[in-house]
């Protein structure tokens, strides 16, 4: 036994009491972040729970929204448009796609028809006065009599419009 602890190279012992001496210091320095850390996170914290004037929050409200939309930006700069291969089999759907919509669109009524549907309704079914929104609707019209009071939405159903009550 005397024989094994003189095998014992005193230059280890003091590598052992150096590396518990690193670890030790390395682990104080993380504690030291970690508090740094827990810092700034209960500043940061706090200053989302400051009281804004309504022209503070508004400014910042603002100042978010240009920082969303110049990050939106950069984003779309930095994407580039696909380019779709031209070939037989795309151009031949491209233009089953295209014969469809004009097919559809000699079907469309007239404003003055969707105005005449929407008053026989309110005053046949006063009750249930809306309609549902068909293919035969043109967009730009339906875009046209809500945007300009003459027919309302449905609060639960966006399919569905109705004329404004204006004999009320």
């Amino acid at each position: 036994m005397s024989g094994s602890s003189q095998d014992l190279d005193p230059d280890s012992t003091t590598d052992v009491e150096f590396v518990r001496d690193t670890e030790e210091e390395l682990i104080k320095e993380c504690e030291e972040i970690w508090k740094d850390m827990e810092e700034c996170q209960n500043k940061l914290s706090l200053n989302g729970t400051e009281t804004l004037t309504n022209s503070n929050a508004q400014l910042s409200l603002l100042i978010m929204q240009v920082k969303c939309l110049t990050a939106e930006l950069s984003q779309w700069y930095k994407e580039t448009p696909q380019i779709t291969p031209l070939t037989d089999d795309v151009l031949l759907t491209l233009g089953k796609e295209e014969k469809n919509t004009q097919a559809r669109t000699t079907q469309l009524i007239t404003l003055h028809e969707i105005l005449e549907i929407l008053m026989n309704r309110l005053f046949d079914v006063p009750h249930d006065p809306y309609i549902k929104i068909s293919d035969s609707f043109w967009p730009p019209y339906i875009e046209l009599l809500l945007r300009n009071g003459i027919a309302l939405r449905h609060p639960e159903d966006p399919t569905q419009i109705r004329l404004e009550a204006f004999h009320q």
